[in-house]
């Protein structure tokens, strides 16, 4: 089940989402979690500067472009994908992945789709 991505999405971030698809649909979970920790990575460096996921989502959490349980979620995903791309004999099931790339591509819809266009409905109203 591959989602059209916005193309609001930067790029990167598309062709990393796209990948985790192609990996998840063939079965190849852990590739699948990695990509979609590094599209988070991505998100994370574009609107806060920080090099590392964990700093990066505290930061977009105080700066209100998530809230709370995206925050959660995506907290989850990060410690998901630390278990992919390290040499540990714990496995990614085919459920968790899914639920990772589902996350990951609703993170990007909400800060860079949803959150835009609540900033220009704003800015329209105010004019």
């Amino acid at each position: 089940d591959r989602v059209q991505l916005s193309a609001a999405i930067p790029e990167p971030a598309r062709k990393d989402l796209q990948d985790a698809q192609k990996c998840h649909s063939v079965g190849i979970h852990s590739a699948s979690a990695v990509l979609c920790g590094r599209a988070i990575e991505r998100i994370v460096r574009d609107k806060t500067g920080e090099m590392t996921i964990a700093k990066g989502l505290q930061k977009l959490l105080d700066d209100r472009i998530i809230d709370a349980r995206l925050y959660a979620w995506a907290d989850a995903l990060r410690k998901e994908r630390n278990i992919a791309a390290h040499a540990t004999d714990d496995e990614i099931t085919a459920e968790n992945a899914r639920d990772l790339l589902d996350f990951a591509v609703a993170i990007y819809e909400y800060v860079y789709v949803l959150h835009d266009k609540y900033i220009e409905f704003c800015k329209r109203k105010n004019a």
